[in-house]
């Protein structure tokens, strides 16, 4: 929560996200001192990314020069609902496996025995509680509350599960472009998220570059002309 709390961590981690990433070309995309970035990633190493050296090649391109590369280790969901009498907060974590391992974080949500709350399990006919205390009526609500609790969560794992195989799909397409020679970085980024979201993102595009959305129109352009691109959607997107 510390992590993705802070705006300039969640840009890197987009940005990890789409590729593993060097720290110098992070702070050069987002425009910012490269000590500050390490910084952030610093913070980050050990729990949702990992670092590796590169000794073959650094980011600017000097062959033998050792570098660090930071790519992402963790597949975490974490869903969110606001709503006027409560708010709803879970993670879903993955597993190596592909197992989800569940962590509650809105223990209300399950436990009826916190904060010193306990109701009795009487049957009662009751469809509306009164204003008055009544421990039966007050059980069935909660009980249904448990239910709907139990399908949200259902929903969510089977959401995780979808989201897997999607990534593992991503994962052997990207390993594809990565190693393309004649892609530049800022091209494979185009082509992921084309792929991964759709036509309709020139704007996420955009932001997470750092770059105006006539320079990443300019971007998919040089990609139509070398054949990566050939969806005759792509022209209205342009144009809009």
């Amino acid at each position: 929560m510390d992590i993705i709390a802070n705006p300039t961590r969640r840009e890197i981690l987009r940005l990890i996200a789409t590729e593993t990433n060097y720290g110098n070309r992070i702070a050069s995309i987002l425009g910012q001192s490269t000590p500050g970035i390490h910084r952030h990633i610093k913070k980050m190493v050990g729990s949702v990314i990992d670092s590796k050296i590169r000794t073959h090649e650094s980011f600017s391109g000097h062959k033998g020069a050792e570098a660090t590369i930071y790519e992402i280790i963790s597949r975490t969901g974490l869903f969110f609902g606001i709503f006027p009498h409560y708010i709803h907060s879970q993670v879903l974590e993955v597993d190596e496996d592909g197992n989800i391992i569940e962590q509650d974080l809105d223990p209300r949500n399950f436990d009826p025995e916190l904060f010193g709350i306990k109701f009795q399990n009487v049957e009662s006919d009751h469809k509306e509680c009164s204003n008055e205390s009544d421990d039966a009526c007050l059980y069935q609500q909660f009980k249904k509350v448990q239910k709907i609790n139990k399908l949200i969560r259902s929903q969510q794992e089977r959401l995780m599960k979808f989201l897997q195989a999607k990534d593992k799909i991503l994962e052997q397409t990207f390993e594809t472009l990565e190693q393309t020679k004649s892609l530049t970085f800022e091209e494979r980024v185009v082509l992921k998220h084309l792929i991964t979201y759709g036509l309709n993102n020139l704007k996420g595009i955009s932001d997470l570059l750092s770059r105006s959305e006539h320079e990443t129109a300019n971007i998919i352009l040089s990609l139509k002309s070398k054949g990566w691109i050939v969806d005759k959607e792509i022209e209205q997107l342009l144009i809009e």
